[in-house]
């Protein structure tokens, strides 16, 4: 899912259930007051939103349940005031977060 090109107030969902899954939400190039969210449960999913390229006050969260999974976030390139929740149960999980290039302002919460 892409939220792009000055979108705002928008609301992206995914969920998923059942294994070797992979879902992506972008939110970038002026994309304003968003709301994505991936939700998936079992194992071997994979879950990557992005914030970027003059978005702002938007949020996002990855929610997963089970093993193996891995989720991503990026707040980058001129990005601010986002808010993104990473939450993962379960053994072997991964989280990775990003806030670069004159991003400022953004909040990321892993919990694991």
């Amino acid at each position: 899912i892409t939220q792009s090109n000055v979108g705002s107030t928008n609301v992206a969902g995914i969920t998923q259930m059942g294994n070797s899954n992979t879902a992506t939400v972008s939110q970038r190039f002026g994309a304003n007051n968003n709301t994505a969210t991936i939700g998936q449960s079992g194992t071997a999913n994979t879950g990557t939103i992005t914030q970027e390229s003059g978005s702002q006050t938007n949020v996002a969260g990855i929610t997963q349940t089970g093993n193996s999974n891995r989720a991503t976030s990026g707040q980058n390139t001129v990005s601010s005031d986002n808010v993104m929740a990473i939450t993962q149960g379960g053994n072997s999980n991964t989280a990775t977060a990003s806030q670069t290039e004159y991003s400022s302002d953004n909040e990321t919460t892993i919990m694991q």
